[in-house]
Protein backbone atom coordinates (compact mmCIF):
# COMPACT_ATOMS: atom_id res chain seq x y z
CA UNK A 1 0.00 0.00 0.00
CA UNK A 2 3.07 2.50 1.07
CA UNK A 3 4.24 1.99 -2.66
CA UNK A 4 1.17 2.65 -4.62
CA UNK A 5 0.67 5.54 -2.17
CA UNK A 6 4.07 7.18 -3.39
CA UNK A 7 4.05 6.09 -6.66
CA UNK A 8 0.42 8.01 -6.83
CA UNK A 9 1.89 11.12 -5.15
CA UNK A 10 4.55 11.21 -8.37
CA UNK A 11 2.18 10.82 -10.44
CA UNK A 12 0.20 13.47 -9.63
CA UNK A 13 3.23 15.64 -8.37
CA UNK A 14 5.51 14.97 -11.06
CA UNK A 15 8.03 14.70 -8.54
CA UNK A 16 10.15 11.79 -6.97
CA UNK A 17 9.07 10.76 -3.69
CA UNK A 18 11.49 10.10 -0.85
CA UNK A 19 9.66 9.33 2.32
CA UNK A 20 10.66 9.17 5.90
CA UNK A 21 9.17 5.87 6.81
CA UNK A 22 8.20 5.90 10.70
CA UNK A 23 6.95 2.75 12.12
CA UNK A 24 4.95 2.84 15.27
CA UNK A 25 3.81 0.25 17.67
CA UNK A 26 1.47 1.07 20.84
CA UNK A 27 0.65 -1.30 23.41
CA UNK A 28 -2.01 -0.36 25.52
CA UNK A 29 -3.31 -2.36 28.49
CA UNK A 30 -6.64 -0.55 29.54
CA UNK A 31 -9.93 -2.16 29.06
CA UNK A 32 -10.86 1.39 28.12
CA UNK A 33 -10.03 4.85 29.00
CA UNK A 34 -12.07 5.12 31.92
CA UNK A 35 -11.00 2.37 33.97
CA UNK A 36 -7.72 1.37 36.21
CA UNK A 37 -6.81 -2.20 34.63
CA UNK A 38 -3.19 -2.17 33.25
CA UNK A 39 -0.62 -4.50 33.23
CA UNK A 40 0.75 -4.42 37.01
CA UNK A 41 4.07 -5.65 38.25
CA UNK A 42 6.43 -4.93 41.03
CA UNK A 43 8.67 -2.41 41.17
CA UNK A 44 11.58 -4.33 40.94
CA UNK A 45 9.94 -5.88 37.68
CA UNK A 46 9.54 -2.39 36.41
CA UNK A 47 13.12 -1.04 37.18
CA UNK A 48 14.46 -4.35 35.59
CA UNK A 49 12.44 -3.37 32.29
CA UNK A 50 14.01 0.14 32.46
CA UNK A 51 17.31 -1.31 33.07
CA UNK A 52 16.84 -3.53 29.59
CA UNK A 53 15.75 -0.38 27.66
CA UNK A 54 19.03 1.34 28.97
CA UNK A 55 21.39 -1.76 28.16
CA UNK A 56 19.62 -1.63 24.39
CA UNK A 57 21.35 2.13 24.43
CA UNK A 58 18.50 3.69 25.79
CA UNK A 59 18.44 7.40 27.60
CA UNK A 60 14.99 8.23 29.65
CA UNK A 61 13.73 11.20 30.81
CA UNK A 62 10.55 12.27 32.74
CA UNK A 63 7.97 13.54 30.89
CA UNK A 64 4.19 14.89 32.12
CA UNK A 65 1.21 12.49 30.52
CA UNK A 66 -0.72 15.94 29.96
CA UNK A 67 2.08 16.73 27.74
CA UNK A 68 2.55 13.50 26.27
CA UNK A 69 -1.14 13.63 25.09
CA UNK A 70 -0.96 16.61 23.62
CA UNK A 71 2.15 16.56 21.49
CA UNK A 72 1.20 12.86 20.30
CA UNK A 73 -2.48 12.19 20.66
CA UNK A 74 -4.69 15.30 21.58
CA UNK A 75 -5.20 16.79 18.17
CA UNK A 76 -5.92 13.19 16.27
CA UNK A 77 -8.36 12.28 19.46
CA UNK A 78 -9.82 16.10 19.01
CA UNK A 79 -10.39 15.18 15.97
CA UNK A 80 -11.95 11.82 16.04
CA UNK A 81 -14.52 13.45 18.54
CA UNK A 82 -12.55 12.23 22.17
CA UNK A 83 -12.46 14.22 24.87
CA UNK A 84 -8.89 14.25 26.34
CA UNK A 85 -8.22 14.41 29.69
CA UNK A 86 -5.52 14.55 32.37
CA UNK A 87 -4.82 12.15 34.99
CA UNK A 88 -2.34 13.52 37.68
CA UNK A 89 -1.84 9.81 38.89
CA UNK A 90 -0.27 8.46 35.84
CA UNK A 91 3.84 9.63 34.70
CA UNK A 92 5.21 9.14 31.23
CA UNK A 93 8.96 8.22 30.67
CA UNK A 94 10.02 8.41 27.38
CA UNK A 95 13.55 6.87 26.34
CA UNK A 96 15.73 7.76 23.63
CA UNK A 97 17.99 5.37 21.71
CA UNK A 98 21.79 6.29 21.02
CA UNK A 99 21.19 6.60 17.25
CA UNK A 100 18.35 8.87 17.44
CA UNK A 101 16.04 7.08 15.45
CA UNK A 102 13.98 5.20 18.01
CA UNK A 103 12.22 6.34 20.84
CA UNK A 104 9.84 4.47 23.67
CA UNK A 105 7.64 6.16 25.65
CA UNK A 106 6.30 4.50 28.80
CA UNK A 107 2.98 5.78 30.39
CA UNK A 108 2.69 4.18 33.75
CA UNK A 109 1.54 4.95 37.58
CA UNK A 110 2.95 4.49 41.04
CA UNK A 111 1.09 2.39 43.93
CA UNK A 112 1.85 -0.55 45.86
CA UNK A 113 2.99 -1.89 42.20
CA UNK A 114 3.55 -0.40 39.05
CA UNK A 115 0.34 0.00 36.49
CA UNK A 116 1.68 0.57 33.12
CA UNK A 117 -1.14 1.52 30.94
CA UNK A 118 0.55 2.46 27.48
CA UNK A 119 3.53 1.33 25.95
CA UNK A 120 4.29 3.59 22.21
CA UNK A 121 7.70 2.33 20.33
CA UNK A 122 8.57 5.16 17.41
CA UNK A 123 10.80 4.23 15.08
CA UNK A 124 12.10 6.32 11.96
CA UNK A 125 13.64 4.79 8.75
Amino acid sequence: MEDEIKKELENVTNLRIFPNITKVVIMNFELDSYSDFGLRMSKEQFMKFQEWLVSKGFVGAEIKTNELASLVFKRLLTQLGYVVTRDDRRRGVMYKHVDGKKTVIIVYAVGDVVTVYEIVYIEES
